[in-house]
């Protein structure tokens, strides 16, 4: 018993583990460390985690592609040509009143009320470059501001309003509403008239309807000169086809003073 217990004894020159070097108790507990995460169990745990990470950041990545409001000012650009058919339909959702102009807090109600999310803060400030504390159509689209800025002014210009130029230069045959190529011969015609105008006829014409569409009446040209005629604000020379009217009044919500009450309620 005495010969085991000076075994276990350590000698009396031997420091304490108290007084270990804190040099060499690194390196020890560096090599425990280095045995232990190398153990092949834990190299196969460790290798399933970072699949299963780089798998989730993948699926993060393709979800923000496809998520417009993390592409500021193309994203917005795309969702409201997603949402009402054009970029131009979709600013006159987001501008009701028609003053041309949003400050921040009015831009911030409309985007969520359209479902729109995203860095709000940052793509205010990706719009409003110069800092004047509100955003036109200039700052969302600028080359379809330009196109339809021109396009009412030369009408303005050759007619005195948007209306009139609709009835003299592009409806003159009293339709209603006119196709793609009546619309481009039009514009060639203005265009002559108005050397100052600078617009791309068919690519003017895309911006008013939809995708898909064939027809540009004066409600997707000037709502607000069609809401006028509408509520007999304005008076215009009826189409010659009577479903013409029946048409645009039932596709935006309007009545039409033209129409007999009876034929209004028919389908």
């Amino acid at each position: 018993l005495a010969g085991s217990q000076q075994k276990l004894c350590r000698p009396a020159s031997a420091p304490s583990l108290g007084c270990r070097d804190p040099a060499r108790r690194l390196r020890e507990q560096r090599d425990f460390n280095e045995r232990q995460f190398s153990h092949q169990s834990i190299m196969r745990r460790r290798s399933a985690a970072n699949a299963q990470r780089g798998k989730l950041e993948a699926q993060r990545v393709s979800k923000l592609a496809l998520f417009d409001g993390v592409k500021g000012s193309q994203g917005l650009c795309a969702f409201l040509r997603k949402r009402y058919g054009t970029v131009l339909a979709g600013w006159r959702r987001m501008d009701r009143e028609g003053r041309g102009a949003l400050s921040f807090s009015e831009f911030c109600k409309c985007c969520n009320k359209m479902g729109f999310h995203g860095n709000l803060q940052s793509l205010w400030q990706e719009l409003d470059k110069d800092q004047q504390g509100f955003i036109t159509l200039v700052e969302i689209a600028p080359d379809i501001a330009s196109q339809v800025g021109g396009l009412k002014q030369a009408l303005i210009a050759e007619c005195g309003s948007v209306l009139k130029g609709w009835q003299r230069c592009i409806d003159v045959n009293c339709e209603g509403s006119v196709s793609e190529s009546q619309f481009v011969e039009c514009i060639e015609h203005l265009r002559a008239k108005q050397p100052a105008m600078a617009v791309e006829p068919h690519k003017l014409f895309r911006m008013f309807v939809q995708d898909g569409a064939t027809k540009l009446s004066l409600a997707e040209l000037d709502p607000r000169a069609w809401n006028k005629v509408c509520f007999g604000d304005l008076k215009i020379k009826k189409p010659h086809e009577p479903e013409t009217w029946r048409r645009l009044s039932s596709r935006f919500g309007r009545f039409c003073p033209h129409m007999p009450k009876q034929d209004l309620s028919q389908k």
